[in-house]
């Protein structure tokens, strides 16, 4: 269930993902010509992409940040302010509730169309996530914020790849435990 939810993350026109507080870039203001990638990206996921919107755009940023927000949390940092407000805000507007199929099964899923539509099934498929377990290991590295799915039997994952991330965070704490320009070795003579 996460692997879907990662995969439905990725390829929204993307935020610098280096930065952990992105307020910023999120009231920009967007153009026709940068909501076009988002209504790829919709149609990619066999979604609306009708009228799809720079202030649609700007509100899948949002959910994408508090989605990553809580991703961050499971990687054992604390919540951003405002992330669950958001979260409810969006949920609203997406007419999130249970529905029924013709074998008495339920599932949560979205009343909205368009974009709100696309927004309440992201946060269904949180929900099945956190229903079905796999959610705690969902996670945004700690360096760079980008999602991972942890993979390691303890639950213990801090970065997204130890090719990237680990290797720059180890990399970093031995140079500083390490310092060059220190002073030249002595011998030791007898």
């Amino acid at each position: 269930m996460s692997r879907h939810l990662s995969n439905a993350l990725t390829g929204v026109t993307p935020v610098d993902h280096h930065s952990r507080t992105r307020a910023a870039s999120l009231r920009r203001p967007q153009s026709r010509a940068e909501a076009a990638p988002f209504a790829a990206w919709l149609a990619e996921r066999g979604l609306s992409s009708e009228d799809a919107t720079a202030t649609d755009l700007e509100r899948t940023r949002a959910l994408r940040e508090a989605l990553r927000s809580l991703l961050v949390a499971n990687a054992g940092e604390g919540l951003d302010d405002g992330v669950v407000e958001r979260l409810n805000e969006i949920a609203a507007a997406a007419e999130v509730g249970l529905a029924f199929a013709e074998d008495g099964s339920a599932r949560l899923a979205s009343r909205a169309e368009g974009v709100a539509a696309a927004h309440g099934e992201l946060l269904a498929i949180v929900h099945g996530a956190m229903v079905d377990g796999t959610w705690p290991r969902l996670k945004a590295c700690r360096h760079c914020t980008w999602a991972f799915y942890d993979y390691s039997k303890n639950r213990s994952a801090t970065w997204c790849s130890m090719k990237i991330c680990g290797n720059r965070l180890k990399t970093r704490a031995y140079r500083a435990r390490h310092p060059r320009g220190g002073s030249a070795r002595t011998s030791h003579s007898g």
